[in-house]
């Protein structure tokens, strides 16, 4: 259902002209609920995973919070893992 939603949302994103935003407080409901839909999807356990997570029902406050502490998202190649812009948080004196 998860990967359904997301297929849907990407099929009216292509359709229309849209703009990316900063995540708002508005985002921490809909974006949890996609978030747990999917992690179900791929048969993520409830228990002792991202799915129990408190911090699930409010990214951007985490999101707001790492910011403030100094961490910043890696938007870059890594080395040669293969990634490229994951969300992996390190501090500025890491980057």
């Amino acid at each position: 259902m998860g990967l359904c939603i997301l297929a849907k949302i990407s099929i009216i994103l292509m359709q229309s002209e849209f703009s990316i935003r900063p995540l708002r407080s508005l985002d921490n409901k809909p974006l949890a609920v996609v978030l747990r839909e999917v992690l179900i999807e791929f048969g993520v356990p409830k228990v002792g995973t991202a799915y129990a997570d408190p911090v699930l029902d409010m990214m951007f406050d985490a999101y707001k919070r790492y910011k403030k502490n100094g961490f910043s998202y890696v938007s870059a190649p890594m080395e040669n893992t293969g990634h490229y812009s994951c969300p992996v948080w390190m501090t500025k004196s890491l980057v």
